[in-house]
């Protein structure tokens, strides 16, 4: 019985001594918590290898089926990302291999799957990523802008890690916008990888909304754009009373000519004359050469919510028939127009504008700027209690003056020769010496 008994103990005793043996020899976790960075962490991110700097992976726990990796600047384009509940086991070499993967709550635009290794403290991770944040261009995107394909160049992006601070960032979509739109309200669902999205941006000029889908990191995207400014619809020339080039009051065409200066005097044809009566004296003249004939004959002018342009006239070359544009010569798109900082800007094709006879396309491209092969001519508006008034300001007309003065010729001019001479150094300085010096028209809407 004492033999029996004593073999019994020792058994019991050999397995404790087995069991603490085999805890305190357990070490899989054994160089697995620690800091890797530098040349001690390898990350390829979705297959390509991380090149943007300041790796480091942080892994912390006690339990090696519930251990926390924080990875650094590497995932989402945030600063640190941890993913907590991974395993780690002993591979056959003897090195540590690890998985775990984060979705869901605090991340639920994405799912992020971490894998790799761990040998003679160095890691070498892989990092999948599923869902909708990141970048979208070239064959990752699809893209359309009020219904027609947009541009080679165009890009969009999102951010956040939650549906409920996602971003939407587009680039190269929106006609004048030289930065960045980003949409703030983005409306976002997500189911497996697949994710569907809308939004909208709005400022005083346009709407901007969108709308599109996420299906294996590519984006399929429309756009919308509406104008919105006080400039949209159809317009045809203001008329007021004025007078005409034998000076009798009379309802002309609103021309805009205002002058203001320090001195309330200015020289013109050799003569002083009040400020005041300068701008009336001028749209006199330039009436007596018939100017309102042409300016009759402009039936309609329209700003389209979408940016394109639409006007109609009667052509004097061709017995007053009724000429509109988009026509086949200048089809939709050749002249588009957007509104910015309270300008409107006409955007012209470079082919039209060199179309013009003599070489004189030029002066736009030494006016104005010119990008992806489209001028863009800004002139200001203000909208007025009958319609809108648009117009050159000084600032335009100082540097477009020795443009225009460069293009006189010496000679040729007959009995205009000596006036010419006489009027554009005075034209000149009166533009130079004035605080305020605007040209342009006053338009009021067509009703239909």
């Amino acid at each position: 019985m004492k033999k029996r008994l004593s073999r019994f103990l020792y058994a019991i005793t050999a397995l404790v001594l087995v069991a603490g043996c085999s805890k305190d020899s357990d070490k899989t976790l054994d160089g697995v918590p620690g800091t890797y960075e530098g040349s001690n962490v390898t990350i390829t991110v979705n297959g390509s290898m991380y090149s943007g700097g300041n790796a480091k992976v942080e892994v912390t726990g006690t339990v090696q089926d519930d251990m926390t990796f924080k990875i650094y600047n590497a995932v989402l384009g945030q600063a640190e990302y941890t993913v907590t509940g991974c395993e780690v086991r002993v591979d056959n070499d003897n090195s540590r291999v690890f998985g775990g993967e984060q979705g869901g709550g605090a991340s639920d635009l994405n799912k992020v799957v971490i894998t790799g290794k761990i040998n003679n403290g160095k890691m070498v991770m892989n990092i999948t990523i599923t869902g909708a944040t990141g970048s979208y261009n070239g064959e990752k995107l699809s893209a359309s802008i009020n219904g027609a394909e947009a541009p080679e160049g165009v890009s969009a992006q999102i951010t956040g890690l939650k549906t409920s601070d996602a971003k939407l960032i587009i680039d190269g979509f929106v006609l004048g916008e030289d930065e960045p739109i980003e949409i703030t309200n983005l409306q976002i669902t997500t189911l497996n990888t697949q994710s569907q999205f809308s939004g909208e941006y709005t400022d005083e000029y346009k709407t901007v909304s969108v709308s599109g889908q996420i299906i294996d990191h590519t984006m399929s995207l429309e756009v919308g754009v509406k104008n919105t400014s006080a400039v949209v619809g159809k317009w045809k020339i203001a008329k007021e009373m004025g007078l005409d080039n034998f000076g009798n009051e009379t309802e002309v065409h609103r021309v805009i000519i205002n002058v203001e200066n320090t001195t309330g005097k200015i020289i013109f044809l050799g003569s002083e004359q009040d400020v005041n009566v300068f701008g009336p004296f001028l749209k006199m003249i330039a009436m007596g050469y018939g100017l309102d004939n042409y300016l009759d004959a402009l039936n309609y002018f329209e700003f389209k919510e979408n940016g394109s342009i639409a006007l109609s006239f009667n052509d004097p070359q061709n017995g007053n028939a009724e000429m509109t544009i988009p026509n086949e010569l200048i089809p939709e798109g050749t002249i588009r127009w957007y509104a910015k900082e309270g300008k409107v800007y006409f955007v012209v094709n470079m082919d039209l504008i060199n179309m013009i006879p003599g070489g004189y396309g030029s002066i736009f491209s030494q006016l104005f700027e010119v990008k992806d092969g489209y001028v863009h001519v800004p002139i200001n508006f203000t909208k007025t209690a009958n319609g809108v008034d648009i117009y050159f300001d000084k600032a335009f007309l100082q540097q477009a003056f020795p443009i225009i003065k460069g293009l006189i010729p010496s000679e040729g001019l007959g009995d205009l020769q000596a006036i010419i001479e006489m009027v554009i150094p005075e034209m000149e300085t009166i533009i130079n010496e004035s605080t305020k010096f605007e040209v342009g028209l006053g338009l009021a809407k067509v009703t239909e």
